[in-house]
């Protein structure tokens, strides 16, 4: 019987290629590869998973491990006809992207850890991949996404892929309760950009890691990660359609909710010093004040008051750097209305006072020894 040829990888300039419709023909074409199943760097039956080469190896991307383990790697494993379940484990910082051409698949992601991540959707959105949530979204076939890092870490996650017709097997009694963008997605085909995100919780955490982590091979690997994919599906569903039940650190966010949150910090960014208060951009931007906050929080780490505090004071250290003006000039250029409170803000991010940087800053340099 003659081999079967891996399909070969497509490549776009120095950016490869990649989706799950490729990453199926690859797997189908592996069974007649004659790759060595059931090892340490094919831990799958044939036909049941397949693990290949991540973006910067010394190979090709994506090419189908055979002889040799590697610490970088994704795998891509058949849970069934419309169920498919992906792995990526790569700590390396590096610069690397690939481009995924839409497809009419529901892509459940839950990233663990990784860096400097971004997803760029065309002209019609760039977001940056949040680790320690879960990211449920569709780009579909009239969309091409560009994903990858710039000096950054892809980490390990976990994605599961489902179908309109598997998931709506598996949501019957919550439907009406599901938000209406992935209502829309089981009613048919959509042109639109999905994207939910919901927290990652400790029993999803460790399902992601019981998955990338199990030392089984064969069908008992195949059988222990299609439970824990099960489990992952379940525990997802349950965030999606149970918000009123999520504490104020756990909100969903939807795309517009990701959208608008960007915004709100683009338009800090623009004027720190006079930056609307939180009654007026809620309403600027179409947000009620408390997904505002807590939202704000949740995607960049910091409550959006001392994020518009340390952009100021980032501004005024600056301004002590030139050496041209004095504390209190410099506490009314940042926004103080008072030169006190300014000094403890100060010395509280910088360990110092305002006058001790200033002075370090403008110390004469000592004189070069030398010869006569």
């Amino acid at each position: 019987m003659s081999k079967t040829p891996a399909p070969r990888l497509v490549q776009a300039g120095s950016q490869p290629v990649f989706n799950l419709t490729r990453t199926i023909a690859l797997l189908e074409a592996s069974v007649q590869s004659g790759i060595a199943f059931e090892t340490p760097w094919q831990p799958y039956c044939a036909g049941d998973g397949l693990r290949t080469s991540f973006l910067i190896s010394e190979g090709a991307p994506f090419a189908p491990l055979n002889g040799q383990s590697a610490d970088a790697y994704t795998d891509i494993v058949q849970l069934g006809k419309d169920f498919y379940l992906r792995v990526i484990k790569d700590e390396r910082r590096q610069t690397s992207h690939v481009i995924s051409p839409g497809e009419d698949w529901l892509k459940i992601s839950f990233a663990l850890d990784g860096g400097g991540m971004t997803q760029a959707f065309e002209q019609r959105a760039v977001f940056e991949h949040t680790a320690g949530r879960i990211e449920v979204y569709l780009h579909p076939p009239n969309v091409v996404k560009v994903e990858g890092v710039d000096d950054g870490c892809w980490g390990s996650a976990v994605s599961l892929y489902v179908t309109r017709e598997f998931l709506a097997q598996h949501v019957t009694g919550e439907m009406e309760r599901l938000p209406a963008s992935i209502r829309g997605f089981l009613k048919g085909p959509s042109k639109e950009l999905i994207l939910e995100t919901v927290p990652m919780t400790g029993a999803t955490m460790r399902a992601v890691v019981d998955v990338i982590s199990t030392r089984y091979l064969g069908k008992l690997r195949h059988t222990y990660v299609k439970a824990k994919a099960y489990e992952l599906l379940c525990e997802v569903v349950w965030l999606l359609t149970h918000e009123s039940e999520l504490s104020d650190s756990d909100l969903r966010l939807s795309w517009r909710d990701k959208r608008q949150l960007d915004k709100a910090r683009e338009i800090i960014q623009g004027d720190c010093v006079n930056a609307p208060p939180i009654a007026t951009l809620s309403r600027q931007l179409g947000l009620n004040q408390r997904k505002l906050k807590m939202g704000f929080k949740q995607l960049f780490g910091t409550p959006i008051f001392q994020y518009t505090q340390n952009l100021r004071l980032e501004k005024a250290l600056q301004l002590l750097h030139t050496g041209e003006y004095s504390v209190r000039e410099i506490a009314d250029a940042v926004g103080y209305s008072y030169a006190k409170n300014f000094t403890t803000a100060f010395k509280k991010r910088y360990g110092m006072s305002p006058k001790i940087a200033r002075k370090s800053f403008n110390r004469p340099s000592r004189p070069q020894g030398g010869g006569a």
